[in-house]
């Protein structure tokens, strides 16, 4: 089964990297420009992220916190933390 569930995610990576690719070549032919976010969206996206999610964490119970601390720990071992957290 986990076999199965990490080829199946192998998959979803690969296709969702295949459709983003092909959008960012799509759309610059209908009209749309396709930029890179500067530093400092990125940095306040980080910021309302973060007030988001201690604002959901006061209601979220013991399994829904224990939801973000699981993931917050996979983001920090594979350091995808978000921008605002990222040592530079």
């Amino acid at each position: 089964m986990l076999k199965a569930a990490a080829a199946a995610e192998a998959r979803g990576w690969a296709n969702s990297e295949q459709k983003d690719n092909q959008a960012l070549k799509d759309l610059p032919g209908t009209g749309l420009k396709v930029e890179t976010s500067s530093a400092t969206l990125m940095k306040e996206l980080g910021a309302i992220g973060v007030t988001l999610t201690a604002e959901w964490r006061k209601t979220a119970g013991d399994e829904g916190n224990a939801i973000i601390d699981a993931y917050n720990k996979m983001l920090l071992q594979a350091d995808l933390r978000p921008q605002p957290y990222r040592a530079r």
